[in-house]
């Protein structure tokens, strides 16, 4: 295993939408070419992924459902059926899933994306959010231009993507009512007062520190992550009291490459290079400080930050940046208020997420399968 790193794909998106969608999908889409997986990005909503749409103030039964269909889940009064899930599991690339596990974190992305999706809709009824045919046709329009300047159709483009025009329609329809939903919400002073709070974040502000990381055992199942986790606090409480150093720790315990250095892994910006859950630790440790443990998908890590290197890049040059990060916290309050105030419960045998495992890299969060 390495250090903890992310080395992540980014295509810059239009608007509000936030980057990181186009992650996931050129992540599953590896055939399509460098203008198709650009538009496939353009075409992504931030947190929410969107794989298959309904009309965005539908919140009746689909009638194209026949009787009977199976419901995989119940958001409010509004089901998700099988057909839907089993459309967001095509475009996500399903088939190629490398075995069960990995089947079950997709089945479970899906699930959460088509409620994400529902949660928005019901937002934008409660603002009279509404987008007209002609708004989304010349959506449409524009990427068919687009996509022949680069000498590819539409219908390429949705073939390869695993979607439809009609779906690929209805997606857009959600998209431009997220961005009529968002946008009166990015104002100068909201982005003042993000740059002000979490300007380390983003300035070029690096620090330095050390790691202990320890690799979960595989053969222990369920008790992997906890076994380490109380290892870790069991270390990192030798370090406090003074019986070893956290370098000589780092060198006796930890599984990493580091532990030739005493742990140091040297600086490192808080976005780009480290994986994020490690960054968000390590820039919210004091300088001297030594971190509770912590999990990511490379192990379970006790940080200590040894240098801060401040940055030196002013607002307005972040301003395109901080509106799209602002973006995706103002889309996690309202599902996260939506979540709050609707009843959503699971067909048995749908595999989803804890709804109180926290947000952040899938693979570290608990994937639920109720059982009848």
């Amino acid at each position: 295993m390495h250090e903890p790193s992310s080395f992540l794909i980014c295509v810059p998106m239009p608007s509000c939408f936030p980057h990181w969608s186009a992650q996931i999908q050129v992540r599953h889409m590896p055939t399509l070419n460098g203008c198709q997986r650009s538009m496939l990005a353009w075409l992504t909503l931030a947190s929410l992924a969107l794989a298959d749409a309904t009309g965005v103030a539908d919140r009746k039964i689909d009638e194209t459902q026949p009787p009977g269909a199976t419901v995989v889940v119940q958001i409010g009064e509004v089901p998700i059926f099988r057909t839907q899930l089993d459309a967001a599991l095509r475009q996500a690339g399903f088939d190629r899933a490398s075995g069960p596990e990995q089947q079950r974190l997709m089945q479970a992305e899906a699930v959460e994306q088509l409620v994400n999706e529902q949660l928005l809709r019901t937002e934008f009824e409660r603002d009279k959010i509404s987008v007209g045919e002609a708004e989304v046709t010349t959506v449409v329009d524009r990427l068919r231009s687009q996509l022949a300047s680069h000498k590819s159709t539409l219908e390429a483009f949705l073939s390869q993507s695993g979607r439809d025009e009609k779906s690929l329609r209805k997606q857009i329809e959600l998209e431009i009512g997220l961005d009529k939903l968002i946008a009166p919400r990015l104002t100068s002073d909201a982005i003042a007062a993000m740059y002000t709070k979490q300007h380390r974040e983003y300035d070029g502000t690096q620090v330095r520190a050390s790691h202990i990381v320890l690799r979960p055992d595989p053969g222990l199942g369920d008790d992997a992550l906890p076994t380490m986790l109380r290892r870790a606090e069991a270390i990192r409480r030798e370090i406090l009291q003074g019986t070893c150093s956290f370098a000589d720790a780092a060198k006796k315990y930890s599984a990493g490459p580091s532990r030739r250095r005493g742990g140091d892994i040297g600086f490192f910006p808080r976005h780009g290079l480290m994986a994020d859950a490690f960054g968000k630790e390590a820039f919210g440790t004091a300088k001297g400080s030594i971190s509770k443990p912590f999990a990511t998908p490379f192990g379970v890590h006790i940080v200590m930050v040894t240098a801060i290197q401040p940055g030196t890049i002013g607002i307005d040059a972040l301003r395109p940046q901080l509106k799209k990060i602002l973006t995706q916290q103002i889309i996690r309050e309202i599902l996260s208020r939506g979540r709050t105030t609707t009843t959503i419960s699971y067909s048995a045998g749908v595999p989803h997420f804890d709804p109180v495992s926290p947000l952040g890299d899938a693979s570290t969060r608990t994937i639920v399968v109720d059982v009848p």
